[in-house]
């Protein structure tokens, strides 16, 4: 009985891959053996609620995009009741697919990528969350395997870390039109991190050209004319300021480099 409500509500979703039945199917049985009547009766988790989450839990594993508004209006409650009964069947049943960045970088071998797609996706998360009023903000969970997966590959693909595109759809359970999708909008926020870097890594160097060319050209005391052998000695005095002005600039870039990649570290913080 309760297959056949799952197949009837399947179309009104938009469901409509036989993985997505199966497995849903499944969530069904699992959710039969792991709680009773009287437990879900008291998340209201019933009738046609239980079926819809067990399909939409099902779409997410298989990377189906399903109609998210009409789920809470076959659940038959509210908006913010389904929200809280699906995630909670969801940990219920260890279906919870969140996963960091940084675990998918350890996985996948592209570790320096990590504090750029850290930074990437929380720009993306408030950006996202800015644009959406309060109610619906709690509805995108930013933890999940497919928008970890999403930051990885565009900070990877920014700063040419080699990465495997399809291992990290296929480990976000994610569909190659959405992931394409999510990974647009982050290439924005990377873009926009790293020209802030360089912004500020631009204005510090030139505060230190000026600084030493004050120093560079100072006039003589007194305005006394300089002789030939005073010229020639203030020459290889200046040669030697330029190949120090040169070698403290290098150390001097390194440092700031260091410091706009600690700035966009500090973001995760």
């Amino acid at each position: 009985m309760e297959v056949q409500v799952l197949q009837a509500l399947a179309p009104k979703l938009g469901v409509s891959n036989p993985a997505t039945m199966k497995r849903a199917e499944e969530i069904l049985r699992m959710l039969s053996v792991r709680a009773n009547f009287n437990t879900l009766s008291a998340m209201n988790l019933t009738g046609s609620c239980k079926s819809v989450m067990c399909l939409e839990l099902a779409a997410g594993l298989t990377g189906e995009s399903i109609n998210k508004n009409g789920a809470a209006k076959l659940s038959g409650v509210n908006k913010k009741i389904y929200q809280n009964g699906l995630k909670t069947l969801e940990s219920m049943l260890g279906l919870t697919q969140s996963v960091t960045v940084k675990e998918l970088a350890v996985q996948f071998g592209c570790t320096t990528a990590i504090s750029l797609a850290q930074a990437a996706l929380q720009k993306y998360e408030r950006e996202y969350r800015a644009k959406l009023s309060g109610a619906r903000q709690e509805d995108v969970d930013f933890s999940k395997a497919k928008f970890s997966s999403a930051a990885l590959y565009a900070a990877c693909r920014k700063t040419k870390t080699k990465v495997s595109k399809e291992k990290l759809m296929e480990t976000g359970g994610i569909k190659r039109s959405e992931f394409d999708r999510i990974v647009s909008d982050l290439d924005i926020c990377v873009t926009d991190l790293l020209e802030n870097a360089k912004k500020s890594t631009s204005t510090k160097e030139q505060t230190f050209s000026m600084e030493h060319m004050d120093v560079s050209l100072q006039e003589p005391e007194n305005g006394e004319v300089v002789n030939r052998r005073k010229t020639r000695d203030h020459l290889t005095e200046f040669s030697k300021l330029e190949k120090e002005m040169k070698r403290d600039y290098e150390l001097w870039k390194e440092r700031i480099l260091a410091e706009a990649y600690k700035e966009i570290e500090e973001l995760n913080s």
